[in-house]
């Protein structure tokens, strides 16, 4: 009897050992996955916490940049006339190196613009004879025929520093801007009673030998003079405007020469 206590006893710690030995191996499993879980999320997290890769640009070629186009000159020499004021070829019938323009043709604008422009030219300190001497010295350079108008020789250098100085040479540069200035002063809003007052100025010039063809070459030279006075104020712009008003100016006065060359004839 006793044999069979013992042995019960026995087998009953033999069951307990057992079963603490499975709760142990269970819970070491249980921690064993717990852990493995937490491995695959600490790597499954690695995974999507990593940088993308930089996209690799592609080399694109730099746009070209394109040039300015030179301004055409708004007035030649005689050679060749600029298209906008080649409306007609030069015969006796018609000389007048202009396509016909009316005062409706000139905008306020452009005339507000070519005042306001001369009068920054007006506050240059002796602004006749220093507009004068640039304006003059370029007709000189374009055609040898002011040279002989004006009274020189048609050899003079027009680039000599002593022809500066000649009284004669200043004179008739400062007269060319006072013309000039006069002419600016007939603009204003209303132009048509302009268009005869131009036409009696154009009769006059034909004292001083004046030819249709001269127009273009003096406006080639006024552009010249204006460049170097306003500098970056000429823009395009601006040069539009001067270009319209003196296509006018310069027309009317052509048609009053002709009419007295004809009278006369």
């Amino acid at each position: 009897m006793v044999f069979k206590i013992r042995l019960f006893r026995r087998s009953e710690k033999v069951e307990n050992a057992d079963s603490a030995s499975s709760k142990k191996s269970s819970k070491t499993f249980k921690e064993s996955s717990k852990s493995s879980k937490k491995k695959s999320s600490s790597k499954s997290s690695k995974k999507e916490t990593k940088a993308p890769k930089p996209v690799e640009k592609e080399n694109v070629a730099p746009k070209p940049v394109k040039k300015e186009k030179e301004q055409p000159k708004y007035f030649a020499t005689k050679k060749k006339l600029p298209e906008l004021y080649q409306g007609r070829k030069w015969s006796t019938s018609d000389p007048i190196p202009y396509k016909p323009i009316s005062c409706e043709d000139v905008s306020f604008k452009h005339v507000s613009n070519v005042v306001e422009s001369w009068e920054v030219i007006r506050r240059i300190p002796n602004f006749e004879s220093v507009a004068g001497e640039l304006l003059l010295r370029k007709m000189f350079e374009i055609d040898e025929a002011f040279r002989v108008q004006f009274g020189f020789n048609k050899d003079t250098d027009a680039n000599d520093p002593a022809i500066y100085q000649d009284k004669k040479f200043v004179m008739h540069g400062v007269a060319l801007v006072i013309a000039v200035d006069k002419a600016i002063d007939f603009l204003g809003p209303d132009l048509e009673p302009l268009e005869m007052e131009l036409e009696e100025l154009g009769r006059r010039h034909i004292h001083m030998g004046a030819k249709p063809e001269y127009w273009p070459l003096v406006g080639d030279a006024l552009f010249h003079t204006l460049g170097a006075a306003l500098g970056e104020k000429f823009d395009s712009k601006l040069q539009k405007s001067w270009t319209v008003v003196y296509h006018f100016l310069a027309y009317y006065m052509i048609r009053g020469l002709l009419a007295e060359l004809s009278e006369r004839s």
